[in-house]
C-alpha cells in the first residue's frame, strides 16, 4: 500500500515526499525539496532510531528528484525516512 502525500520539515526546510510506485522488487517516491544539501535515503524494518541503515546519497540538481529502494523483496516491512547532508 502506498502511503499518503507527506510534508516535513527538516532542519527549516520543507519537503513533500510522494510515493510514485511500488513493485514486488523496487519502491520509489518523488522528493520535493531544495537543491543544494545531500539527501540521504535510509530504510529500516521498524521505527526504533537505532535500526536505520542507508541505501542512497542524492545530490539533486532538480526538484522534484526520484529515489528508488530496489530490495524491497527481501523485507516484510519497509519504513523510510529522509536526512539532509553538510
Amino acid at each position: 500500500m502506498l502511503g499518503a502525500n507527506q510534508l516535513t520539515i527538516l532542519n527549516g526546510y520543507f519537503f513533500h515526499l510522494t510515493p510514485s510506485y511500488k513493485t514486488a522488487t523496487q519502491f520509489q517516491m518523488q522528493v520535493t525539496g531544495p537543491i543544494g544539501p545531500d539527501y540521504m535515503l535510509q530504510a529500516s524494518e521498524s521505527l526504533s532510531s537505532a535500526s536505520w541503515v542507508n541505501l542512497l546519497t542524492n545530490t539533486p540538481v532538480a526538484s522534484p528528484f526520484s529515489v528508488t529502494d530496489t530490495n524491497v523483496s527481501r523485507f516484510t516491512n519497509r519504513f523510510y525516512r529522509l536526512k539532509l547532508g553538510p
